[in-house]
């Protein structure tokens, strides 16, 4: 029988997924029916329902990597209504008065919200050797978020040229498809005051490194925010010409 605690299902089958890692998180939930029915422990079996709700999804944004990618904005959106949803319950449990181990388990919850963003993002990455020239690529419709070199841009090895997040997979010939551990990247090329090439320095997007970001965004939650920034043979020219006959200039991770 389903425990009448667990995450409700969608009731348009939207993501079996989810309510499977959900539902996996809440089957403690019976435990709680032998406590006390008055006083403060009275109220916190009364809680029990919500933070155990709070909890389940809590852990299963930890695996949004497993659901599928389209259905993963889907997620996070019913995962938010139901955090809200359980903090407007407490709130009538406990008014002000609330543990500091609800609030803990409350901010736990949203502060998944927030890191569950990047979850299942995935990144095309030149391995070498020499350098790859980034070809044309056709802009489908808008589909998730993503972030992608220019056609024309030369890539030294070791660097990404594309990543997204809740689309499938995009495929440039010759580039690798792999997680990416550290999340979204930026790659920063890196003059000297002659203006040839130094490095190029790959950073999280959350670090900001002088340079000239390479890649550029696509779309972002589905929506088309930006595109190719010129034609792709005096893209390359301008770049070759500031690679200049350097064979192999140093692309390194920020420190």
């Amino acid at each position: 029988m389903q425990d009448r605690y667990a995450f409700p299902m969608d009731p348009d089958g939207r993501s079996i997924a989810w309510a499977g890692l959900v539902g996996r998180w809440s089957e403690w939930a019976a435990a709680s029916r032998v406590w006390p029915e008055h006083g403060d422990a009275g109220r916190a079996r009364a809680s029990v329902p919500w933070l155990i709700q709070l909890q389940a999804v809590t852990h299963a944004l930890g695996e949004l990597s497993s659901v599928p990618p389209g259905e993963r904005p889907w997620c996070r959106d019913h995962a938010r209504a139901t955090i809200d949803a359980a903090v407007e319950r407490l709130v009538g449990v406990w008014g002000d008065e609330a543990p500091n181990e609800i609030a803990d388990i409350v901010d736990d919850a949203r502060a998944a919200i927030d890191q569950s963003r990047h979850a299942g993002c995935r990144e095309a990455v030149w391995s070498g050797p020499g350098r790859f020239i980034v070809p044309e690529i056709e802009l489908d419709a808008p589909r998730g978020t993503l972030a992608c070199m220019q056609p024309g841009t030369p890539v030294l090895p070791d660097s990404p040229v594309a990543w997204w997040i809740d689309r499938e997979d995009l495929v440039v010939p010759g580039l690798a498809v792999r997680d990416a551990a550290h999340g979204p990247s930026q790659v920063y090329r890196q003059l000297d005051d002659s203006g040839r090439v130094v490095q190029d320095l790959i950073a999280t997007m959350d670090e900001l490194s002088p340079g000239m970001p390479l890649l550029i965004p696509i779309d972002e939650d589905g929506r088309r925010i930006g595109g190719w920034l010129t034609q792709a043979p005096a893209w390359r020219a301008m770049h070759e010409q500031a690679l200049g006959d350097l064979q192999q200039p140093a692309v390194r991770w920020h420190q």
